[in-house]
Parts: C-alpha cells; structure tokens; sequence
C-alpha cells in the first residue's frame, strides 16, 4: 500500500510543479480553466483532495520480526519517512499510533515531521521521552482520556472524550437484536 501512496505523492508534485503551485490548496484554488493536467484528464471533475492513511501497532510495522524480513521493513520505512516528510503539501496525512513507544518503533526522521503528536499515560519516564522529549505523559493523573498534547514546542494537558467498556457493551447491546432481526428477516 505504501507503494501506491508514494506514487501518488510523486504524481501530485508533477501536477503541483506543472502549475506553478507550492500545495494543495493553491492548487485547488486555481480557477478550472487554467489547470494544466495530465493528457485524458478530465479538469471538471479533477481536485486534490486529502488523504489520510493510519498505521495503528507502528511497531509492528517499522520493527523487523519473525514474520518480516529487515529490507522489507527497511523499504517501509523509508517509504513512510517520504510521505512524513512531504506529503502533507500535497494533502496526504499521517496518522501513528504505537503502544510501544520506544526508540526503534518510530524513526526520528519520522517523528521530526509529526505536526501533532497525543500522548496518553506512559508507564515509565524512557517511553514519554521517546514519545515528548519530558517525562510529563508518566506524570498524568489517573483521569480516563487524560493526554498531553504536542504541537510544535507547545505541549498542553487535555481531556479527550472517554467511553467506558460498560458503555461500550451497553451501546452494542442496542444494536446487536437488529442485526440479529435483519439476519432473521434475509434467512425467511
């Protein structure tokens, strides 16, 4: 999947360049008749629009195992520090998660190009180092949903929406008898 983002991203500088636009939004402000794009294209229905890809468990992305070989992690990581570092020009955005937040789960280079970075409570000083550079994520109340957040050198204690298992089974329990009436229904 990597692959067919950073060709996207490359597809998108070359349109970018071939008019004159630093970014996305430029670009899409630029008025229909005046957009030079590859032959074929149909310029009513062409926008850039934004992109989002999440890599949840970083960690077992970016870290070698039993199950990945080191030069294909090592591909995908190079592929990921490109689109960390450029994308968000062109309107391709990251979003990492990672319950291991240590040195080797996510580059530096990575993380250097991280706009926004929440981080929950950490167990220990070393994982909210690596994570904000200070020992505050160890140092959260006991408050579900409690993070800090980091945008740049400013670093914020928040309060993110929380919902509790309780609440999570409740909700699930409201849906669960109309799938199972639905089913019924699709079986007569």
């Amino acid at each position: 999947k990597f692959s067919e983002f950073t060709e996207i991203l490359s597809d998108r500088f070359t349109l970018l360049k071939a008019n004159e636009c630093k970014d996305i939004d430029e670009f899409n402000k630029k008025p229909i008749d005046k957009i030079k794009l590859p032959e074929g294209a149909n310029p009513k229905t062409f926008s850039l629009n934004r992109q989002v890809i999440v890599i949840d468990e970083a960690a077992e992305l970016f870290l070698a195992s039993g199950k990945s070989n080191i030069s294909h992690v090592q591909d995908i990581t190079r592929k990921a520090i490109r689109l960390a570092a450029q994308g968000r020009a062109v309107g391709i955005h990251l979003i990492i998660a990672t319950q291991k937040p240590d040195s080797n789960a996510i580059s530096t280079q990575i993380k250097a190009n991280l706009t926004g970075i929440v981080s929950f409570p950490m167990a220990t000083h070393g994982a909210s180092m690596s994570i904000l550079g200070n020992g505050r994520a160890k140092e959260l109340p006991a408050i579900p949903g409690r993070a800090i957040w980091r945008s740049g050198l400013d670093q914020i204690e928040v309060q993110t929406p929380f919902v509790s298992p309780d609440q999570v089974k409740t909700d699930l329990d409201k849906i669960a008898p109309i799938k199972e009436e639905k089913q019924l229904e699709n079986n007569e």
